[in-house]
Formats: structure tokens, sequence, C-alpha cells
């Protein structure tokens, strides 16, 4: 059994061992625990066989784990465990990755805004099926312009500006970083454009 990632589900931060588990717990779903690669974890069953996507890998203390989205490894960088996210960053950077953290988040925004500039010449401007938000004035349906706040041109309070992500892209967020770096995955704004005064 796997989780089912159309319903909602939590992250777990720092991964939880528990007496009985085989592996760590990544994520919860309707009272259910599942490691990271979303199998189900049942207390005292270890796992009999390796899925066909994880044989041959070493069931060492972290897993390898899967490459996840630069955007998403940006917005997690401050929750995720140091190891995980300087694996992650190496895993999408290469060689190139930096030494601590500030740089790596530095050179992941660069990356992210590289090939976001790819995609913009390649494909145009792009506009999600079914938001409201305007592309032409950047306006939420409460008026707040998601673009000029992002980019540092102007203020809102902060309750704004989560009023109008949650009812123009039907997502909640906690922190002013996680709305700057959920603007920048939506295309709303490029990193490189991106306020950088919180």
């Amino acid at each position: 059994m796997r989780l089912d990632r159309s319903k909602a589900y939590g992250k777990i931060t720092p991964p939880l061992l528990e007496p009985g588990f085989d592996r760590p717990a990544y994520f919860e779903q309707d009272g259910k625990l599942y490691d990271a690669h979303e199998r189900l974890i049942e207390p005292g069953q270890p796992l009999e066989e390796p899925d066909q996507d994880d044989a041959g890998e070493d069931d060492g203390q972290v897993p390898a784990p899967d490459v996840m989205p630069a955007t998403q490894l940006l917005a997690d960088a401050d929750v995720m465990p140091w190891a995980r996210f300087r694996a992650q960053a190496k895993a999408i950077l290469g060689d190139t990755c930096p030494a601590d953290k500030n740089s790596i988040k530095a050179a992941l925004r660069e990356a992210i805004a590289k090939v976001q500039e790819r995609q913009g010449k390649r494909s145009g401007p792009q506009k999600s099926a079914g938001l409201t938000w305007d592309g032409i004035t950047g306006k939420a349906g409460n008026g707040v312009n998601l673009v000029a706040w992002g980019q540092g041109q102007t203020e809102y309070l902060f309750g704004e500006v989560q009023k109008a992500i949650r009812t123009t892209y039907h997502k909640q967020v906690a922190e002013r970083r996680d709305a700057v770096d959920f603007l920048i995955e939506q295309g709303v704004i490029t990193a490189a454009n991106a306020r950088t005064d919180i």
C-alpha cells in the first residue's frame, strides 16, 4: 500500500523511527505512516521485498533520496535535515554544489531562474487553467498585486498576501519566504527578481 498524494497527507520532519519500525516514517496519512518511498510502514512487519525501483539500493542509514524538484528543495531548505538537503542539492547541482547552506540556496535560485528563463523563451507567458490571477496586472481577487509584492516593489499585510494566494491558487502558506518561493514555483515571478528582504 502506498501514500495517496491525491488526498491530504503530512510530512514528518525529522523522520520518525519508532520501536517496531524497520525504517523511518516520512509521511502520515489517515493515521498510517509511510516511508521515504511512500510505502506503508506496519510496525513489527519488515518490508519483505524492495520495490522494483529500489532494487540494488543499499538500505543504509539514509537511503539515496529521489531527487525532488529544485523549487521544492528550496522551499523546504530550512525545515529539512542538513544531510538530506545537501544530498538533494548535490543531486541537482552536481560537482558545482557549494559547501554551505546559504551558497547552496543561492545556487538553487540561480539554477531555477535559468530554467525558467529557458522555458519562458521556448513557450512564452503561461497561465494556469482555472486560476483567477490576471497575468497582465498581477492582481489577485482582493486587489493584492502578487507580482509587485513578490518582487519587493510594494507592501501588504501578510494576511492579505496569504488570502490572495489561498483564493487564487488554493494554497495555504505560513511564512513570507514560503509565499515568495510558491510564487516562483508558479511562474508569477522569477527567482532572479524575487524579493530578498525576507
